[in-house]
């Protein structure tokens, strides 16, 4: 609480200092003539008709080229919506006849991905024209990022004796999983790893006005190229209680792809609001339409190792072991939608007599890519009704559109203009 209000303290006495000499401030030559207070109103109003309407901000660097450069460093966290892959909790196997029981959950817990911090980079070019004080500007945005998450339950889920009773404990039950021969039951260990690579392209054409002394507005339209892959891998395990805990009964992999490409375009806003001595605040915001492709795969691996039992001097096999694979793809067509928006602090000084420019800006990003986890969750009946073959006649189910992909984080920037 000391620290916030410190920092509280220390941001209002800048703010007063920036603010208790504004006299010199003006980022254009365009404003000068109109403070004299010797002029009079019909003075003034001819003085103002003879400027444009809004005028162009032009480069801080004004014996330049026009050209400028960005390098933005970007410390970023990712989530997205719809990557529970399992729940854990105590589970109450309760007999309820020969061929079947029921699960009953109480206080269940669901996991999904430790969604962490990670870097990435965004560069860009950029050439301030002379016709109108229209600039273009290409940049790149590149985001790769790797989260994992683990759990591990020591309950034992064969329950042999179930109908003198049922068995209780610690378990967890798996999400994604297609049934095919045999539901899946519950299990012992999960582990998930999500990896997300982003590759945006992006090439703008706007212009940097004032709208007042100090505020300016840079409105822009361009195109959006974007690669969004993801790929999601799960892993669960069922030991094989009560006999030997170490020795795995049953192991289910499932390997799942979402790729998209696309390309749009962008419609964005950016605003400038001077302080003064060469600082000011920033508000940022762009909205994209894509129109593009999903390609989504989804394989699974049921794998099951020989189990014996033992009688006597005989010892047989409950079955032999087996692997049973289902693997599936599809494709979407359709249109997705991105948006951005970002906030901070910016400071612009002036070097070698105007000819070259450093600006240096620190903000918060935010970007929501809507729609982008696509991949296909399989569903399965939690009713263990059939000891043989699926539970329904059509086979596994599955259904697609699961949620948003988002991200927040710092963004510095160091932008060169000469």
């Amino acid at each position: 609480m000391k620290m916030k209000v410190l920092l509280f303290f220390i941001f209002n006495v800048f703010i007063f200092a920036v603010f208790a000499d504004t006299k010199d401030v003006s980022m254009s030559k365009n404003f000068k003539g109109l403070q004299s207070k010797s002029l009079s109103l019909n003075e003034r109003i001819t003085e103002l008709e003879k400027k444009p309407i809004t005028p162009p901000v032009g480069s801080c660097a004004e014996k330049g080229y026009g050209v400028y450069f960005i390098g933005e460093p970007l410390f970023w966290r990712f989530a997205e919506e719809g990557l529970e892959y399992a729940i854990t909790g105590s589970f109450n196997l309760l007999s309820q006849g020969i061929t079947s029981y029921r699960l009953v959950l109480n206080n269940g817990k669901t996991h999904e991905p430790d969604f962490d911090w990670d870097l990435g980079f965004r560069l860009g070019l950029g050439y301030n024209f002379s016709y109108d004080g229209w600039d273009l500007y290409s940049s790149y945005t590149r985001f790769h990022d790797k989260v994992k998450d683990s759990i591990k339950k020591d309950g034992d889920p064969n329950v042999i004796d179930y109908l003198v009773s049922g068995g209780t404990g610690e378990y967890i039950s798996p999400f994604w999983v297609a049934q095919l021969f045999a539901p899946p039951g519950l299990m012992n260990y999960a582990k998930a790893r999500w990896n997300l690579k982003i590759d945006l392209i992006d090439l703008n054409l706007g212009r940097n006005f004032f709208i007042s002394r100090f505020l300016t507005l840079k409105p822009y339209i361009g195109l959006k190229n974007g690669w969004i892959g993801q790929k999601y891998y799960l892993n669960f395990i069922k030991y094989y209680y009560p006999t030997d805990p170490s020795q795995i009964e049953r192991e289910i992999n499932i390997k799942m792809k979402n790729d998209f490409w696309g390309i749009g375009g962008n419609f964005g806003l950016n605003t400038s609001w001077i302080l003064g001595r060469g600082v000011s605040l920033f508000g940022n915001g762009v909205f994209s339409i894509l129109e593009g492709k999903f390609h989504l795969r989804y394989r699974l691996d049921d794998f099951k190792p020989v189990t014996t039992y033992t009688f006597g001097s005989i010892v047989a096999d409950e079955y032999p072991p087996h692997e049973d694979v289902y693997v599936t793809i599809k494709e979407i067509h359709t249109f997705v939608t991105m948006a951005n928006f970002s906030l901070g602090l910016r400071f612009d000084k002036s070097y070698a007599n105007d000819s070259f420019c450093l600006g240096i800006k620190l903000g918060y990003e935010y970007n929501i890519f809507f729609g982008q986890n696509r991949f296909m969750n399989h569903q399965y009946d939690f009713t263990f009704g059939s000891v043989v073959g699926p539970q329904s006649p059509n086979g596994p189910n599955f259904f697609t559109d699961r949620g948003n992909l988002t991200s927040s984080g710092a963004t510095g920037t160091l932008e060169f203009n000469f």
